[in-house]
């Protein structure tokens, strides 16, 4: 077995024994990771690979979209999903553009609300400690949907 696929194997792993609130974590740090190699790619004028890097980070960007329960939350849902289409359309657009700014920017929203989702589970992790009970549910994916690989 060679290192990719010792890796590929290591990664489905996690993927399929995280929780739903480790995953929505992933997906994250997937596009935050892509968003960083499409930006250096496009430093150093490798625009194919740029180009590459930020399809992959709006494919998640749109798994994190599709994602989202509109059922619980609704106006959270309703405004991450103007978010989320609002990066989208700035991940297109720092394509075209070759546009390191809109890339900085998409990847600041992002970590941002990466921050935020860490600091929920943590406090969802301490509420459910004591009592023993699931609580609440954050309800991100159950598994990453449409093909997404986290991998790059």
């Amino acid at each position: 077995m060679n290192q990719d696929s010792n890796t590929k194997k290591y990664l489905e792993t996690q993927i399929a024994t995280a929780s739903s609130e480790q995953l929505l974590l992933m997906l994250y740090d997937g596009a935050i990771r892509f968003l960083g190699r499409g930006r250096i790619a496009m430093e150093e004028k490798k625009y194919f690979e740029s180009h590459e890097a930020l399809l992959r980070a709006q494919k998640i960007v749109v798994e994190l979209m599709c994602s989202l329960d509109r059922e619980k939350a609704e106006e959270l849902t309703e405004h991450l999903t103007s978010l989320y289409l609002y990066m989208y359309q700035k991940l297109i657009e720092a394509n075209i553009e070759k546009s390191l700014e809109k890339i900085d920017e998409v990847t600041n929203l992002l970590t941002t609300l990466r921050s935020g989702w860490r600091e929920a589970v943590s406090t969802l992790r301490n509420e459910r400690a004591p009592t023993g009970t699931d609580g609440p549910s954050l309800n991100p994916p159950q598994t990453p949907g449409s093909g997404i690989s986290l991998q790059g």
